[in-house]
């Protein structure tokens, strides 16, 4: 999910980052929670610790996992 949010992107002022970054949490994460949830398997590995600050900065903010789709 970097690829559409930052990579080779220059960002001219903080607001415009911190802009860019509330898009893609409150309508672009939500949009892919189905590709998501396809492209995960049993057989991952956590790259770093910031996967668990993006996860637990999403919970706090909607209360459920950016996972989670309406079937569940």
């Amino acid at each position: 999910m970097n690829e559409p949010v930052r990579n080779n992107v220059y960002f001219p002022d903080a607001q415009t980052f911190r802009e860019t970054l509330r898009h893609f949490f409150h309508v672009m994460l939500p949009e892919k929670t189905k590709e998501l949830t396809t492209r995960l398997t049993d057989h991952f590995h956590l790259l770093c610790e910031s996967v668990f600050q993006v996860i637990s900065h999403y919970l706090l903010f909607h209360g459920k996992s950016p996972f989670q789709t309406g079937d569940n």
